[in-house]
């Protein structure tokens, strides 16, 4: 049994260039308790770089919404930080995406509307608060066990879903990647981010764009073999039309937010208010 602070290492779920990601569970206290994320993000060694890493580690544990899952506390033990989040048992949407697209079931409008408008709220809260997201993807929304899927986990009723994986682990990685090379495959990156050119509120609001498209295509509205090639889909393509399921009314929203022009864009207060 490992165990770092307070917590015991149940399994490792995911690893990647911010850190490693564990299920846990407190051993102190009375009784067992439930199962959380540990996300362990190892620390820059420049007194700087720390300094505003834990900063922004402060400013995630501030942030309170429905639609966004909350970081509950945060340690730090030897070189890494150790940041604790619920355990959304009903995993993530882009698997949830994978699943409904391997059996070909499309999402109902009712159910892409409705989770969307939770991205959204959540998207708004953040920028509300003078916060980006930066990293919004399918894999970084997740949804809670206690409110089932459309027909996916055996249950009706509605799922509710939490934006997830913000702050500075995606700073860290973002950084590191704008002045090296880009790591993985930033589909969801809009235009000016590719470009390393100067970019705000409405770079998070491309990306959930992206997201909108995925729930009604099941598929990202850019995909291309190389990374160059992706880059000039993003910047100068245009993603295929999507599936006439969908009310021109939704699809038009989707298209306004992937404007390569971010002015275009509308902001995640006037999509609310739409």
């Amino acid at each position: 049994m490992t165990v770092v602070g307070e917590y015991e290492l149940i399994r490792k779920i995911g690893e990647g260039g911010y850190g490693k990601i564990f299920i846990a569970r407190r051993v102190s206290g009375n009784g067992p308790s439930s199962e959380v994320v540990l996300k362990q993000v190892k620390l820059p060694t420049r007194k700087q770089d720390r300094e505003m890493c834990l900063r922004e580690v402060s400013i995630m544990k501030g942030v309170h919404h429905p639609c966004i899952l909350e970081c509950k506390e945060s340690f730090v033990h030897g070189s890494n930080i150790f940041i604790v989040m619920p355990h959304c048992t009903g995993g993530d949407l882009y698997s949830l995406l994978a699943r409904q697209r391997k059996k070909k079931r499309r999402l109902p409008e009712e159910v892409v509307v409705d989770w969307f408008a939770q991205i959204v709220l959540g998207v708004e809260h953040l920028h509300s608060h003078n916060t980006l997201h930066r990293d919004l993807k399918s894999q970084n929304i997740f949804l809670r066990r206690d409110h089932l899927g459309p027909g996916d986990r055996g249950g009706g009723g509605r799922s509710r879903v939490a934006l997830g994986d913000f702050g500075i682990a995606r700073e860290l990685q973002f950084n590191k990647v704008a002045a090296q090379t880009f790591i993985g495959t930033p589909i969801f990156m809009s235009p000016e981010m590719l470009r390393k050119a100067p970019y705000g509120h409405k770079a998070d609001v491309w990306a959930v764009g992206c997201v909108l498209y995925e729930m009604m295509a099941l598929t990202e509205p850019f995909r291309a073999k190389t990374m160059e090639g992706l880059m000039r889909l993003v910047q100068h393509g245009q993603p295929p039309e999507l599936p006439n399921a969908y009310s021109d009314e939704l699809k038009g929203m989707c298209m306004r937010m992937l404007s390569k022009d971010p002015n275009e864009r509308p902001s995640a207060a006037e999509l609310i208010r739409e």
